[in-house]
């Protein structure tokens, strides 16, 4: 790329010394993320806690499964308005955003727990356990939309899009645990009567509160120093910068929670210790540096997303997965429903929902390393897509009688090609969209996940049979396989026209190069 389009990149004309020389990978990364995919994982997890207990549940609080259903479905009626306060939490950094979604995971937890002191005929049970699911539906923004964002700012280009499979497939595997255990700690006495929702909400309650109290006390909001060039080139873009912030995103006003500079102690180098409010890529700054980190006002999120919507090579991708997002969380909202007619129970819908994200984990990994070492973001996402629309055509042609066996191989086949095109497509996002916010275009791929889910949970729960109605198999073509089918194959045609550029590489390219010819 030519110099002035480096310098749109820096948000203004451009001066070669506004981006710092210094280039360094901090220890605590990993720690991070660890952090980080913990929280985010246990907020999946509450999420589709009821899906594969559906009629349990029901039972348990005196409603019926399409009440159950809207404890999964709340979460995406209110992602847009959870997505508002992501994005102006991840303007003041990112740790304020991450402790934030820790603390509205720990209400939730709270609330829900309370509810099983009241799980009366009347609904004041439910009603207590839809407000704790409404709380945690908040807070899933504030840590969706951060994975692409923790991997670009604590992670080296050689590293970054495994970091981002990992941050992205702790929601998927969120996903996993909560359709796996449930199933396995709620069962009914010999009276009948529902037992283990009790143990189930506040055994949760105990894994979000320890991990709340070690993101109060270990995470921290960016490393000392850019760990990549992108990263040191964000660093001196106002388009995502707030006023009232030093030049390393803290907030001096912030309260002592969202402190970034809490936690474990910063990394040490072999530099002289810098002065008392100074960092050793601070002390790299020239006067024209200086004079740039007086942050202007925020830049309007209408403006930063108008700007995304109106990229040509970015909605192909937002389309694409998000069709495939919203298909893949109502097929795992309606699993005990989609295996009902074919005789099989709770336990097998937890199996399959289990397999099928946990297949996924290593062939995103797989993923993940072909596109640090190769960059082919297109050509991955595009097989991906294809791949996954064939298995999911094989799953549906063996869901019958008999065949469970080889329905949970499908069932495996179809998350291993399925579940890596999320990860794959955020990085993919953040490559062709960049300079703008990497949680920008997650927040948009999410949102309209969220929205073509709760179309989808309406289709599909459509064309499944009542509970009341007696399990009963004729064909594989039922109308539940045919909207399936229909809407993954429709992504998969979207997947097909991303066809963008990829800017950050380029413009990371050139900066080495600018550094390398000082």
């Amino acid at each position: 790329l030519s110099r002035p389009f480096v310098a749109l990149a820096l948000g203004g004309d451009f001066m070669a010394d506004e981006v710092t020389d210094l280039i360094e990978t901090d220890p605590r990364r990993w720690l991070m993320l660890f952090l980080y995919c913990m929280q985010t994982l246990l907020n999946q997890a509450l999420w589709l806690t009821f899906a594969p207990i559906s009629f349990e549940a029901g039972e348990y609080y005196h409603t019926n499964s399409d009440w159950v259903n809207s404890l999964s479905m709340v979460f995406m009626v209110l992602y847009p308005f959870g997505m508002l306060l992501s994005a102006r939490q991840l303007q003041i950094g990112l740790r304020s955003a991450i402790v934030w979604g820790a603390l509205l995971n720990l209400g939730a937890c709270v609330i829900r727990a309370g509810s099983v002191f009241c799980p009366l005929p009347g609904g004041a049970g439910f009603a207590v356990l839809l407000t704790g699911q409404s709380v945690a539906g908040l807070a899933q923004p504030l840590l969706t939309n951060a994975p692409a964002r923790i991997a670009s700012d604590w992670f080296p280009k050689e590293e970054r899009e495994r970091a981002t499979t990992m941050a992205a497939v702790s929601l998927l595997l969120g996903n996993g645990v909560g359709q796996a255990f449930p199933p396995l700690l709620i069962s009914k006495d010999e009276t009948g009567s529902i037992t283990g929702m009790g143990s189930l909400l506040f055994g949760e309650l105990v894994l979000v509160f320890l991990s709340a109290a070690s993101i109060l006390i270990w995470f921290v909001n960016e490393p000392e120093c850019p760990p990549s060039h992108a990263a040191a080139v964000r660093r001196r873009s106002s388009s995502w910068s707030n006023a009232g912030l030093t030049p390393h995103g803290r907030q001096l006003s912030a309260p002592f929670f969202l402190d970034d500079t809490a936690g474990i102690p910063p990394a040490t180098g072999n530099a002289a210790s810098p002065r008392p409010g100074e960092t050793p890529c601070s002390r790299q700054t020239t006067p024209a540096a200086s004079a740039a980190t007086e942050q202007p006002p925020p830049e309007s999120l209408t403006r930063i997303y108008g700007q995304l919507l109106c990229d040509v090579g970015f909605l192909p991708l937002m389309l694409f997965i998000g069709l495939g997002l919203g298909c893949i969380n109502s097929f795992l909202t309606n699993l005990e429903r989609i295996v009902y007619p074919v005789g099989y129970s709770k336990d097998v819908a937890g199996l399959f929902g289990a397999v099928m994200l946990l297949a996924g984990i290593p062939s995103a990994g797989f993923a993940s390393f072909l596109l640090d070492r190769t960059g082919a973001y297109r050509i991955v996402l595009k097989a991906g897509a294809i791949c996954g629309l064939l298995a999911a055509t094989v799953f549906f042609a063996l869901l019958r009688p008999g065949q469970l066996g080889w329905s949970t191989v499908a069932v495996g086949v179809l998350g291993a090609t399925a579940i890596p095109l999320f990860p794959v497509a955020i990085g993919t996002a953040a490559e062709i969209t960049f300079p703008v916010p990497e949680e920008a275009s997650t927040a948009l791929i999410m949102l309209t996940g969220q929205f073509f889910g709760i179309g989808t949970v309406f289709l599909f729960s459509s064309c499944l049979p009542d509970e009341t109605v007696p399990p009963s198999f004729s064909t594989v073509w039922t109308p539940m396989c045919i909207a399936c089918l229909s809407t993954f194959g429709l992504s998969v045609c979207m997947s097909q026209l991303v066809n963008a550029k990829y800017r950050r590489r380029t413009i990371e390219a050139e900066e080495a190069l600018r550094v390398c010819s000082r």
